[in-house]
């Protein structure tokens, strides 16, 4: 009779083990998935932001308001933080995160030229190739 219930609680954790298992790369997944997509739109924040300013400085050279622009440049302030945070989550997601993969990402359009060095910061020992 022992022998029965040992079987079945080794059967059952055996599929628990694989749900698990299967449950963490969906998870892993997840989680890759949505710090590129927060990248993507942080990256566009900044952008408007910056644009923003930029117009308004244009349009309204001879009298500016300087609680505007210390107001909108807190904002990009802010956003930029941001990029930088989901960019950590994108190094701590991706599988490889590296000087070669970031220069790939940049020739396939996947990151902006200009945040290069945001990403390339990030790596570490050089050629980091971390396999995760």
């Amino acid at each position: 009779m022992i022998e029965i219930v040992a079987l079945i609680v080794t059967f059952t954790s055996l599929a628990v083990a694989l749900y698990q298992g299967s449950q963490r790369s969906k998870l892993k997944e997840f989680i890759r998935s949505e710090a590129w997509y927060l990248y993507s739109k942080t990256s566009n924040t900044n952008g408007q932001f910056q644009q923003a300013l930029n117009l308004y400085k244009r349009n309204h050279k001879d009298n500016l308001d300087p609680e505007f622009i210390e107001s909108i440049s807190k904002g990009d302030g802010f956003g930029q933080d941001l990029t930088r945070e989901t960019i950590r989550l994108i190094q701590l997601s991706e599988p490889t995160f590296n000087h070669d993969k970031i220069d790939e990402w940049i020739s396939n359009n996947k990151i902006h030229e200009g945040h290069k060095k945001l990403f390339k910061v990030l790596v570490v020992n050089g050629d980091n190739q971390t396999t995760k």
